[in-house]
């Protein structure tokens, strides 16, 4: 390993443990998302970070957040894809749903929000975990006279979310 050092923790996976309540495959953690990201990376900056009112969208832009479903299905015509209402990473670009909105926004119409997920109710969560309630954090990173650097090592911080 190139800059290894004596502290560094390796990574192991142990992919003899499967867990059907805790949804864990072979050491894998699965949850929501589109079967390579988990909702928290693709849905959590539209849904909360980038409304008009944000810091986070300077321009004030309109962002309109609209999930897909993933209805997947074997095509025997193309085994790869998972058809017309296919919701994973890279195929959801044939998802028939997402085309008609692209060519209503070219054409110059708009559309709505669409949320299928439990996003929203995510990033309230996020919005009202301490470490982010603004009144406890006097803007230096400190709060509540100990120093924030966003590691907090709480599990039950880890596990609400």
């Amino acid at each position: 390993r190139q800059n290894a050092s004596e502290n560094d923790v390796p990574f192991i996976m142990d992919n003899e443990i499967n867990n059907e309540t805790k949804r864990i495959i072979i050491g894998i953690k699965m949850v929501d998302g589109d079967g390579s990201v988990p909702l928290l990376s693709l849905g959590y900056t539209c849904a909360e970070l980038w409304k008009e009112d944000s810091d986070m969208n300077p321009g004030k832009s309109r962002v309109v957040t609209r999930e897909y479903k993933h209805e997947g299905s074997f095509q025997i015509d193309d085994p790869m894809r998972q058809g017309p209402l296919s919701g994973e990473h890279c195929d959801i670009l044939g998802n028939h749903g997402v085309l008609e909105d692209l060519i209503k926004i070219a054409a110059g119409d708009s559309v709505e929000p669409r949320i299928v997920s439990k996003i929203e109710e995510i990033a309230k969560k996020i919005r009202e975990h301490p470490i982010n309630a603004q009144e406890k954090n006097n803007g230096d990173g400190e709060r509540d006279g100990e120093h924030v650097d966003g590691n907090n090592d709480s599990s039950n911080d880890k596990d609400e979310l």
